[in-house]
């Protein structure tokens, strides 16, 4: 199997478990997730908590599923962003203006802020955090 986290050059140098990570049942009402080799990262409880129905828990495990693969997306965007913003772009009269993503995206400043956050290893670091 080939370790997909090294082959994307922003999950390279992640500290997290290597992607890509699965969900797979633990027994009836607990799963456990696990990184690329097989090993246990985290459990997911599902009973017990009676604000969390069964569609819930199933799209907070396909999220946490998916984490690693977001955090690239995330950081290749962010990339994206500042080179556009770093350019000028010239429309068809021949008018120079600023790359059409600076309107939508003035700057990656939020979106860097999220991926350190996502990459933090403190709760500290988080947004809206005590």
């Amino acid at each position: 199997m080939s370790n997909k986290h090294h082959d994307n050059i922003f999950l390279r140098h992640s500290t997290h478990t290597a992607a890509p990570w699965l969900v797979k049942r633990g027994s009836k009402e607990r799963r456990v997730i696990q990184g690329l080799h097989a090993e246990p990262i985290g459990w997911i409880n599902q009973l017990g908590n009676p604000v969390i129905n069964g569609e819930q828990y199933r799209a907070n495990c396909n999220l946490i599923q998916h984490a690693p693969q977001l955090l690239a997306a995330l950081k290749e965007i962010a990339v994206i962003i500042e080179n556009a913003n770093s350019t000028q772009c010239t429309d068809h009269k021949g008018n120079t203006r600023p790359h059409y993503l600076h309107e939508a995206f003035p700057d990656a400043t939020k979106l860097k802020q999220l991926i350190s956050a996502a990459e933090s290893i403190t709760l500290e670091d988080h947004p809206g955090n005590e």
